[in-house]
């Protein structure tokens, strides 16, 4: 229990959420009282704040029902305020325990109103009346009010936009413009609304609105109607429930107008209820007379423009990002029009932050950005630690180590994501490029789908040019999304060359939709006198001679007229009329009144109404801008805090000034009880002025010769007492208020100290890259220079140049920056000092007038530093540089260089900055100088340490050696550099960038570069270096394009970079991105003309690189385009252009291509050229190769293939055949090693054109179709048409395949044979979805594997895997992509659902598949008629649905259903190829998981059963043996389904292993046979021709004849015919078996259909033909067949042949005893009989006179494993799978007959059609 001194505590009565209140004694008085705590320990100063204020606010009002407030007590921390105690309990705590009938809440409510009555008599607004703060006792039914903590004095308060858990309120019984969304000001009309949420509580014992989230229950309030109370409970009387419905009203203006109209309409229905029990319908409201004079809050005439504003919003949600601009003068409604979106942001959970620029503030940057995301962040540390905790991750994820960068300008920020580490001070662009894109980051954290942001900028004409920039960035961010911009602006105060109109106009350049909503004034009779008669409430005839004169006064401007109307209620102009019941107005008065119809003028004289000591505090509140807080104004007041807030009362009570937060209350009473000292934040009292204009009158008050003075005083005190560790955050006010004074200034001292005072604001401004604003203060700064400040205060003066200097030239005042760097030039005191002006002027003569003009300032400066360069021209010249600059290096290695200390004097930290400042340019340029400066940049570092620019020049240095063919040193350096980077991090950027373009891909394989580039990429962006982020971008996506990366995703890639490249505005490689992106879009097929690179994304006739550099890469691309299309010598010719530009891209990677492609070229035209250009061409071949085998040495992974392909070219040539082979295959094998997907292609192309010109056709042929398959895996589509177009019918087994490889997958088969489309986007990802799907065995990974396939090649965005399970189906796998998570795949294995539970797809169409087993494609689901009445394609509206069944040889195994909700027609045919051919396997997975899980399953259960406890073995013995016998079978079931499964993958293997054979017997057999005829043609020939000779010379030479009787010439002569007939019979006969065996394997008939079974016996026996045969001592076996005719059976030919096979060889077997007794017995004679049975079905009998089979094997013939053959000479699973194929996949008969004596036969029976 608590302890507080004088008071005893007696009893806890109530705990809440913040307070907890005792009952208890005064110890002294002995009087009863209620003591209220607070329960933090250490409470905040809001609460404490709160707590106070509830004493203060009641302690002198002596009202009946309102609980009397004794004292305020300290305690701890905090207080304890004593209450008196009347025995009473809560409202809420009351109903719990009673039931209230209909005339005890008509009493107690009435008793309630008539509290309300006293405290409005007393102008209090409560502000959170609910059960819990009435109390009542329940003895004597006393009810009094309590909790005044958040109460208001004010006749009207605004609510800003807060968190529902910092707001101010009970949510659940707070009045729509108590939540700050709803457009509208608060008054006493809100306690009507919350105490109607209490009445409706009270009867029903239910609140109208409920819900445990914060910002659904806002939206209820904003937006839901709530449920009459009759309606839930008929008991309750109509007007009872319509008096609560009327104070529930959303507006205020439908609410009861007068807290007495409310009591009247209770009364009598009391009154009524007493007398009859019946309340009889009344007029509501008829005492209703408002007690103030009110102005509706509601708009008029500004119906289109809200909704034009909420269409855009709409948008936004969408997923758009657009800007809005609300046009129109001051007071026409800007303001209020765009607060009408409040109620749709809060219905989609969006945020909404505003920020408004100051005509008084405008060179403060980035001021109403600022303003907006200060109270966004203000808004987020209400939330809870969890939330917190995320939205730091967030920030920190996107800031990354740059957060400092955004709490410089948004301080608030560091209290979420904690102080972030000081950021490096980067300058001019880089700075802003930085800056511009880290808070476009940071702006895109808060703006969601979840979440749309809607940011409303106020006053645009007053914006700073950094926040137009900003803007400008922001909207023509193509990534940006989910965002809405509102601009307000005057349209009366800009013109055409405002910066505002000029920016607007830059943004729509950028393709940027700008819509503008132009606010006209209202109109008379539509808009205005509705005004008037609503205000009046009076009928509109009587109001419209009013509403003409307000017209002809205000102009139809509406805070016009709302002043003006104050203003005569206030000279009593218009009074009420009690006997008419509306207000009324003297015409003729009004008229006499003489009022300007300026509004500036008009509020002015009604502010000289004001007391003289507010007058003078809002005058000096104005001088500080529209918003201002209460400690600076009594600063600047010279009064103390309490003092200036008593005098700022009486203009906020006529709600000139508003409050924007709850600190204001804290200085109602002058004698409150101090509060300790708090953290800044959050316990200033801030108020802002209710419109410009009211500012503006204020600020006129101020006669026009003070008011320099009025400033500079104001800046004077707020120096003054401003403590200098705060002075940094508010510079911009100080100085803002001492420059516009600053002509009176005439001290010295003082010019010199604001001097000072602007270097710091500009230097700030320029921090924050508002360099426009930063010009302003340092030019101001200047002027306040004295002559001789060079000699009184040198550091300031030069400080002061060098900053000017510089922005001049960020902001493109050339002539401005050369004088100010001239005057330093002139005045400074060194060299040093002069350096930063140097390198200023050096950056723009390299901007304005190129390289060379910058290159050769800097070498002057250079020089006077002490160093001179000498340009290096020669390459010899260059290399004797080179070892000398070795042998100096001599006595330092590689490993002393990587630990050199950092550099630290200030003298050569100048030079080695000036000498990186022009490096890049001299090497762009191909300066003689770039030598010098890499070998000086190097010494440097040598002698006085490392810097981050030392790794730019070591970099370089590293090229200089690559240039002389020390690759080993380059990569040494290479690997200095990668040091610092580890050291330095970014600031090495530039220095690892270089060695990742030049130097790593001639040591290591050229794709380990890609993910540095990636990286170096995002970190340039982090430091504003878009120059080299973009370079990073583009050679990311040349490597990836050069190492043969799949087309279609490099230019995914490309898009996206150029997209990024586009953003930030860089020129040159925006052009080298899209050659690059039309080079692939020329591959693919994408263009008319595949050699030029015309197209969707480049012109090569419009754009043209101006650059070396990038006419390399034009040359590179179209060099290779012509060779790989054919043109030869148009490849030549670019070649040799691009040649001549070799020099600059030295170590490039583009270097290799000309000497590659250039040799291949001149190797492809060799046989075309004169000799004097084969001559010259074989010497550049040799030149180019010479040098290529240099790289791969070093480099085998890159240039390996390279070299070896060009010398397969060469050996080609000069016909050199054998070597050529050799050297074409090491070629491929080593570019498929290294993944070189294009130069597989190539180098298989190359040997096939070897080999067709060889007339080696075969050979060639299976080279071209690798070629082409290599080409379709690269994605080359254009090269895919090329080949079929210039070797069609060698290609003739490609373009007759189907791609589709669907088997028997459906009924339906999508067959496009020439879509070579499909084969390049498919191939690969065929590869691998295989490889997933098949690699997998557990059902549950399968499931999950394959939906992940399916989704990644169909793009889905959900689907399913839909299963039979018994005679239902089921929903087994689901995925989906879940856009909430980043588009991350959610899987779902193994669930089991049954379709007909859930509503996740679309049954009927699922059935529909599941019944027909054919594949449904739905284009656009909705307009589908066979699927119309589908429920959930009616409620879920999909696009696009594909449902495929999934089949394996004719066996239903299931669904898959895919479903894209976003685009219509997304399943295309190429995509329905793929998945069925992905089905296709997965049919078999699915088996063989099946089969697993089966497997495992009895595992499981027979180790259960195995591992029971030994007590219940005894009991359950028997039902274990009944399972262990089904176990038993069940496993001997699977063994037999798994063996069959062996057998059958044994027999396709097989097949597979016959065809293979088959192939290679067949190629060579064909070449005897082809030949042989020729052969006995020419052998007759020549025996002819020596007949002939003998004939012509009987008489031959003595050596003749000798010769003749050596190779016996007769012999020879005869012989000779009989063995050529002798290898044509063997050839045929070759012919014949391969026929056979071909027939036998049908690998490519696993379909079923028609087939002549004749061909497959006989093929089979042919097979057998060795086992039939006679042997030695053994017996030929004799085949009889008696075939009939028959027709073509539609089966399964391969496995029918198997069933041939298992049945002829067992008989084979069963014949061997007969063989053995060779003579003795009866031949041995297997008889094939084939017939047409009159049942129609073909019947195959095998029968054999071997031994018989008994009656008892008979019957178990076909089980598995059963066999009557020795051990290990059977499986017996041969019969068993016959018997399978023929009867489950036939639908046939197997039977066996068999007799003693009658042998054995087997009959096959089999249907014609199945």
């Amino acid at each position: 229990m608590i302890k507080l001194a004088n008071y005893n505590i007696t009893k806890q009565i109530y705990t809440g959420t913040k307070s907890t209140v005792y009952r208890g004694v005064n110890t002294i008085n002995q009087e009863p009282v209620v003591i209220k705590l607070l329960n933090k320990q250490y409470p905040t100063f809001s609460e404490l704040l709160q707590f106070r204020h509830q004493y203060t606010i009641t302690k002198n009002l002596n009202l009946p029902g309102i609980a009397k407030p004794l004292s305020l007590e300290k305690y701890g921390n905090g207080y304890a305020l004593i209450m008196e105690d009347i025995g009473a309990i809560s409202l809420k705590m009351y109903l719990t325990n009673r039931k209230l009938n209909l005339q005890n809440f008509l009493e107690l409510a009435i008793s309630i109103v008539e509290i309300l009555e006293d405290l409005y008599h007393h102008q209090i607004i409560h502000k959170d009346i609910k059960p819990s703060n009435i109390i009542i006792n329940p003895d004597t039914k006393n009810v009094k009010l309590i909790d005044f903590s958040i109460s208001t004095l004010l006749p009207r308060e605004t609510q800003e936009i807060i968190y529902p858990n910092v707001m101010e309120g009970t949510l659940p019984y707070m009045s729509p413009e108590q939540t700050g969304r709803m457009n509208r000001g608060i008054d006493y009309r809100s306690d009507f609304y919350s105490l109607g949420i209490t009445f409706y509580e009270m009867l029903t014992n239910q609140l109208p609105f409920s819900s445990n989230d914060p910002i659904e229950l806002i939206y209820f309030h904003l937006a839901k109607e709530p449920t009459p109370p009759t309606d839930l409970k008929r008991e309750i009387p109509l007007m009872v429930s319509d008096i609560i419905m009327k104070m529930v009203a959303k507006n205020a203006e439908k609410r009861y107008q007068n807290v007495l109209g409310l009591k009247h309409d209770l009364k009598n229905c009391l009154k009524s209820w007493q007398k009859t029990e019946n309340i009889p319908l009344f007029e509501l409201g008829k005492q209703d007379i408002p007690a103030h004079f009110s102005i509706p809050e509601k708009l008029y005439g500004r119906q289109g423009e809200v909704q034009s504003l909420l269409d855009a919003f709409e948008r936004v949600t969408a997923g758009d990002s657009e800007i809005i601009l609300v046009a129109g003068f001051s007071g026409i409604g800007k303001t209020a029009v765009i607060n009408e979106v409040h109620k749709p942001i809060v219905r989609q959970r969006g945020y909404f932050i505003k920020g408004k620029f100051d005509q008084f503030q405008n060179n403060i940057p980035f001021s109403a950005f600022v303003q907006a995301f200060r109270d966004l962040m203000g808004q987020l540390l209400s939330e809870t630690e969890n939330k917190l905790q995320r939205w730091k991750s967030k920030i920190l994820s996107e800031l990354g180590e740059n957060g400092q960068v955004i709490i410089e300008v948004i301080p608030e920020l560091q209290y979420i994501i904690s102080p972030q580490p000081a950021v490096e001070e980067l300058s001019g662009n880089a700075a802003k490029n930085r800056f511009n894109l880290l808070f476009l980051k940071f702006i895109k954290i808060f703006a969601t789908q979840e979440h749309p942001l809607v940011i409303f900028l106020d006053d645009l004409q007053w914006a700073d040019t950094g926040s137009l920039k900003l803007i400008q960035l922001l909207m023509s961010d193509q990534n940006s999304q989910n965002l809405l911009l509102i601009g307000a602006y005057r349209d009366n105060e800009v013109n055409s060359t405002h910066p505002l109109i000029l920016t607007l106009e830059e943004i729509v350049k950028d393709s940027a939709i700008i819509n503008t909503i132009t606010l006209k004034p209202l109109e008379l009779i539509s808009d205005l006198n509705p005004l008037v008669a609503d205000t009046f409430h009076c009928p509109q005839e009587i109001a419209l001679p009013f509403a003409k004169l307000l017209d002809q006064k205000t102009k139809g401007n509406p805070f016009f007229i709302t002043q003006f109307l104050k203003v005569l209620h206030q000279e009593e102009l218009i009074t009420f009329n009690y006997k008419a019941g509306y207000w009324e107005y003297d015409i003729a008065q009004v008229k006499l009144l003489s009022l300007t119809n300026d509004v500036v003028e008009f509020m002015a004289a009604r502010l000289q109404k004001l007391s003289s000591e507010t007058q003078e505090v809002m005058k000096l509140a104005a001088c500080i801008g529209n918003k201002f807080d209460l400690e600076t104004l009594a600063i600047i007041s010279e009064k103390y805090v309490v003092e200036t807030a008593n005098n700022l009362w009486q203009a906020l009570e006529e709600g000139l000034i508003l409050p924007l937060t709850e600190a204001y209350k804290f200085y109602i009473s002058q004698d409150s009880i101090k509060l300790k000292t708090f953290n800044k934040r959050g316990t200033d009292a801030i108020y802002k002025f209710l419109h410009d204009r009211i500012q503006q009158a204020a600020y006129l008050l101020i006669p026009e010769e003070q008011k320099q003075a009025t400033h500079l005083k104001i800046g004077k005190l707020l120096l003054e007492n401003i403590p200098e560790t705060e002075r940094q955050d508010k510079i911009f006010n100080i100085v803002n208020q001492l420059n516009y004074g600053v002509e009176l200034i005439d001290n010295a001292t003082e010019r010199e100290q604001l001097a000072e005072l602007n270097l710091i604001a500009g230097k700030k401004a320029k921090a924050s890259t508002g360099y426009n604003v930063a010009v302003d203060y340092l030019n101001t700064g200047l002027e306040l220079l004295t002559d001789n400040s060079w000699e009184t205060n040198y550091e300031l003066t030069l400080d002061m140049y060098v900053q000017a200097a510089e922005m001049k030239y960020l902001i493109g005042e050339y002539d401005q920056m050369e004088k100010l760097a001239e005057v330093v030039c002139q005045k400074a005191k060194s060299l040093l000092d002069k350096v930063p002006v140097y390198m200023t002027k050096i950056k723009s003569e390299i901007g304005q007038h190129g390289i060379v003009k910058g290159i050769d300032l800097a070498i002057i400066v250079i020089k006077d530093l002490g160093l001179e360069l000498s340009p290096i021209s020669e390459e010899a010249e260059l290399f004797a540089a080179i070892e000398e600059f070795q042998s100096f290096m001599s006595d330092r290695s590689i490993e002393d260089l990587k630990q050199l200390p950092k550099m630290t004097n200030p003298e050569k930290l100048a030079l080695i900055e000036l000498l990186e400042l022009i490096g890049a340019a001299a090497f762009v340029l191909g300066s003689p100088l770039w030598p010098s400066i890499v070998f000086a940049m190097v010494t440097l570092s040598m002698e006085w340490g490392n810097t981050p620019v030392s790794a730019y020049g070591y970099s370089c240095y590293g090229i200089l050696l690559w240039r002389k063919g020390e690759i080993k040193a380059a990569s040494e350096f290479s690997e200095v550099t990668s040091r610092l980077f580890e050291c330095f991090g970014g600031d090495t950027l530039r220095g690892i960038t270089v060695v990742n373009i030049h130097l790593r891909h001639w040591k290591e394989h050229l794709g380990k570069t890609l993910p540095l580039f990636l990286e170096c990429y995002s970190l340039a962006l982090s430091r504003g270096d878009f120059e080299f982020a973009s370079y990073n971008i583009f050679f990311h996506s040349f490597h990836s394009y050069c190492i043969g990366s799949e087309l279609t995703e490099v230019s995914l890639k490309l898009n996206k970079a150029i997209d990024a490249v586009l953003q930030i505005k860089q020129e040159v490689p925006l052009i080298w991105l899209q050659m690059n992106q039309q080079t692939i879009l020329n591959l693919s097929d994408r263009s008319e003309n595949t050699c030029l690179l015309i197209g969707e994304a480049f012109n090569e006739t419009k754009t043209q690189p101006q650059e070396e550099l990038g006419l390399i890469y034009l040359y590179s691309y179209k060099l290779y385009l012509y060779y790989l299309f054919g043109d030869y010598q148009e490849s030549l010719k670019f070649c040799l252009a691009g040649q001549a530009y070799l020099n600059l891209g030295s170590s490039h990677y583009s270097l290799v291509l000309f000497y590659f492609y250039g040799s291949l070229i001149r190797l492809a035209l060799y046989n075309e050229g004169s000799e004097e250009e084969q001559q010259q061409w074989l010497e550049q071949v040799i030149s180019n190769q010479k040098q290529m085998k240099i790289w791969a040495d070093d480099a085998p992974m890159n240039f390996s293939h390279k070299f070896h392909l060009v010398e397969a070219e060469k050996h080609r040539v000069f016909h050199n055949y054998v070597k050529a082979i050799e050297l074409y295959e090491q070629a491929i094998a080593e570019a498929r090693e290294n993944e070189y997907i294009q130069e597989v292609a190539l180098a298989n192309e190359l040997a096939a054109k070897f080999y067709l010109d060889w007339n080696k056709e075969t050979i060639g042929q299976a080279y071209l179709i690798k070629a082409y398959y290599a080409y379709a895996q690269w994605g080359a589509v254009a090269k895919l048409k090329h080949l079929k177009k210039c070797y069609g019918d060698i290609l003739q087994p490609i373009r007759q395949r189907k791609l589709s490889f669907t088997g028997s997958l459906t009924s339906e088969t999508v067959a496009d044979t020439t879509s070579d489309t499909a084969l390049v986007l498919d191939f690969y990802s065929l590869i691998k979805a295989n490889q997933a799907i098949s690699g997998e065995i557990k059902l549950e990974n399968l499931l999950s594997v394959l939906m992940r396939v399916t989704l990644e090649n169909a793009g889905a965005k959900k689907g399913y895997l839909i299963l039979p399970q018994r005679e239902n189906l089921v929903i087994e796998a689901e995925a989906i992509i879940n856009n909430n998570l980043e588009g991350k795949l959610q899987l779902k294995a193994k669930q089991s659902i049954p379709i007909d539970s859930t509503n996740k797809l679309s049954n009927s169409l699922v059935y529909y598949v599941a019944r027909t087993q054919q594949t449904v494609v739905l284009d656009d689901a909705t307009n589908e008629p066979k699927f119309a009445a589908d429920t959930y394609i009616q409620k879920y509206q999909p696009k696009s649905i594909l449902c495929i069944p999934i089949i394996n040889l004719s066996k239903f195994i299931g669904i898959l259903y895919l479903e894209n909700n976003l685009t219509v027609g997304a399943f295309t045919r190429d995509r329905l190829e793929v998945l069925k051919f992905i089905t296709t396997q997965a049919a078999f997975s699915l088996e063989n998981a099946r089969l697993y899980e089966t497997l495992s399953i009895a595992k499981d259960q027979l180790e259960e059963y195995s591992h029971t406890l030994e007590d219940k073995v005894k009991k359950r013995t028997e039902e274990l043996n009944e399972n262990n016998i089904y176990l038993s079978e069940t496993i001997k079931k699977l063994q037999s389904t798994q063996a069959q499964l062996i057998q059958t993958e044994k027999m396709s293997s097989l097949g597979q292993m016959v065809a293979g054979i088959a192939h290679e017997i067949n190629n060579p057999n064909n070449f005897i046979y082809g030949n042989i005829n020729h052969a006995i043609e020419y052998s007759k020939d020549l025996l002819n021709l020596i007949n002939l000779y003998q004939e012509e010379y009987p008489n031959p030479t003595s050596k003749i004849e000798e010769i003749a009787e050596k190779i016996d010439l007769n012999f020879l002569t005869e012989d000779l015919q009989k063995l050529l007939s002798s290898i044509k019979i063997g050839a045929e006969r070759i012919k014949n078996i391969v026929l056979s065996l071909r027939n036998f394997s049908r690998l490519d008939e696993s379909d079923m259909k028609p087939v002549n079974l004749h061909e497959g016996i006989d093929s089979t026996i042919l097979i057998l033909q060795n086992k039939l045969n006679y042997q030695i001592g053994r017996l030929e076996i004799k085949v009889v067949k008696n075939y009939a005719v028959l027709p073509l059976v539609n089966c399964y030919a391969s496995q029918l042949n198997q069933v041939f096979m298992n049945i002829l060889s067992n008989a084979i077997d069963a014949l061997e005893e007969m063989r053995k007794n060779d003579g003795e017995l009866e031949q041995p004679t297997i008889i094939i009989s084939t017939e047409i049975t009159k049942n129609q079905t073909v019947e195959i009998k095998i029968a054999n006179n071997g031994p018989n089979i008994s009656k008892e094997n008979q019957k178990k013939i076909f089980d598995p494993f059963f066999t009557t053959k020795p051990v290990g000479k059977g499986t017996g699973l041969g019969l068993s799978i016959s018997y399978s194929i023929v009867v489950e996949k036939h639908k046939g008969k197997l039977t066996c007959n068999s007799s003693l004596g009658k042998g054995v036969e087997f009959v096959i029976d089999l249907p014609f059609n199945l």
